[in-house]
Formats: C-alpha cells, structure tokens, sequence
C-alpha cells in the first residue's frame, strides 16, 4: 500500500471549504477506480470519505 497524503473525511472536517474544481477531482478519480473495478468484476460495497485517500495529486479508493 502506498503512503497516502490525506484522507477524504480530514478535509471535510478540517478545511470545510472546497473548490468547484477540487470536488470535480475527486469526483472523477473516483468513478475511475469503481469503473475500473467494476470492469474486473469487483463490488465495492464500503465507499465513505474514511476510504478516499490523497496520493499526491490523485484520490484513491482502499481498504478493500
């Protein structure tokens, strides 16, 4: 597993304030990895912001 920056639920709580362009971000890094997932056959059933990391510039889903 990588070393991740932050988690989703963090800046939600903590920073309360995020950009159009933010929300947009992490929106589509999202549907990427669940597509992607979807497409290897895998339901992911737990997604919350606890499971949404920053890995630099991109936001990834764990603890699967």
């Amino acid at each position: 597993m990588e070393l991740c920056d932050n988690i989703l639920k963090d800046i939600l709580e903590n920073d309360k304030i995020m950009t159009e362009d933010m929300c947009w971000t992490i929106f589509a890094n999202i549907m990427a990895g669940l597509t992607y997932m979807h497409a290897q056959g895998i339901m992911y059933g737990d997604l919350s912001p606890v499971n949404i990391f920053r890995c630099g510039d991109v936001w990834k889903i764990e603890d699967f």
